[in-house]
């Protein structure tokens, strides 16, 4: 019991789950009980409420990251093939292994792993 949350938390289950007197034995005011556990759903409510929000935070952020990567890829491809023979052999190799660094990464990404 750390927290205010789970001693009402407890508290709720408490009332969920014993009588009125065998709440007043345990020394907590039986006229609480519908406060408590109002505020222990609103509570828990919140809570998936923040943690859907920081799912989909996470999904925007992954979603931009593969963006990214595809768009490097993109240009590196665009610049090879763009530069073609005036481009040193030593550049060259430098972003073919780029390129295959980003593609081992890429592969990671679930939404194209399945493809």
């Amino acid at each position: 019991m750390d927290s205010g949350y789970d001693r009402n938390a407890l508290k709720a289950v408490l009332f969920a789950t014993r009588s009125r007197r065998e709440i007043t034995e345990l020394g907590i005011n039986a006229h609480r009980a519908v406060k408590f556990l109002h505020y222990t759903i609103s509570a828990a409510e919140e809570s998936e409420n923040a943690l859907e929000a920081a799912g989909d935070m996470l999904n925007h952020r992954m979603s931009k990251k593969w963006k990214l990567i595809a768009e490097r890829i993109n240009d590196i491809d665009a610049k090879i093939s763009k530069l073609g023979d005036l481009l040193p052999e030593s550049r060259k190799k430098d972003l073919v292994a780029e390129k295959e660094s980003l593609r081992e990464r890429e592969k990671k990404n679930p939404e194209t792993a399945n493809s």
